[in-house]
């Protein structure tokens, strides 16, 4: 198993894409229908036990009417937290 798929920003996404689901009143099969997969796959990233790919995650997105944009923003303003100062964006620099 991927080192990524335990990691905390993995486990943030999951909640995030989870959070939007619900507040989009969506059961699991509602957004698999949507997204053309099945229950399974919805059940197995927001628990997870998968990481998706960027196809998937805009899919899902869009699927939610959700910008990825404020995904992305939301975890790295949650890793900025978990680093201080330092995120590790700017870490790179």
């Amino acid at each position: 198993m991927s080192k990524s798929l335990y990691s905390d920003n993995n486990q943030r996404l999951c909640a995030i894409l989870r959070r939007e689901r619900v507040r989009k009143e969506l059961h699991q099969k509602d957004l698999a229908e949507l997204i053309s997969r099945n229950q399974s796959f919805v059940t197995r990233y927001e628990s997870g036990q998968k990481t998706l790919d960027v196809h998937e995650f805009l899919s899902i997105c869009q699927a939610l009417d959700y910008d990825p944009h404020l995904v992305i923003d939301e975890l790295l303003s949650w890793s900025a937290g978990q680093y201080g100062d330092k995120s590790p964006r700017a870490m790179s620099d």
